[in-house]
Parts: C-alpha cells; sequence; structure tokens
C-alpha cells in the first residue's frame, strides 16, 4: 500500500514537472531519466514495505514474549501470595 502511494506520488510528481517545465514532447532520454526514477523509487518503496513487514514481525514477536512474561510473573505472585497465607 505504502509502495503504490510513493510510486503514484513521484509518477505525478514528473508528470506535473513535464507538463510545467516544457510545452514540447518530452526526448527519449527524458523519458528514460524519469523511467530510471520511477524504477528507483518502486525499488525503494519494495525495500520499505519489506522492512516494514519485518519490523511487525518483530513486534509481534516481542509482544508476545511480553505477555508470556507477564502471566508467568502473576502465576509467580500468585503462587507466592498462598505460600504466604
Amino acid at each position: 500500500m505504502l509502495a503504490k502511494k510513493l510510486l503514484y506520488s513521484v509518477a505525478f510528481a514528473v508528470a506535473i514537472g513535464f507538463i510545467a517545465g516544457c510545452q514540447s514532447s518530452p526526448t527519449a532520454e527524458q523519458v528514460a531519466e524519469v523511467h530510471a526514477l520511477a524504477e528507483e523509487a518502486l525499488h525503494t518503496a519494495k525495500a520499505a514495505a519489506q522492512d516494514a513487514a519485518a519490523a511487525k514481525e518483530m513486534a509481534h514477536s516481542a509482544k508476545a514474549c511480553c505477555e508470556a512474561n507477564t502471566e508467568r510473573m502473576d502465576r509467580m505472585f500468585g503462587d507466592s501470595m498462598m505460600k504466604s497465607k
């Protein structure tokens, strides 16, 4: 989702730049430059999406660990309260 938004934003900005900057037809070199820029933006967006997915997975893992520790501490506290009575 983020990758699509980033790619559309870059493509829109490039298109606006062409429309506003020059009234003549773009040359093959300009088209190739825009294509390279769009490919780079797509690559960056895909890498960011992969990094975000990895971070999300790590966060889920950390949360599960934290919940397990909380549960274990609650049991230990409950056991110690039962022994002290």
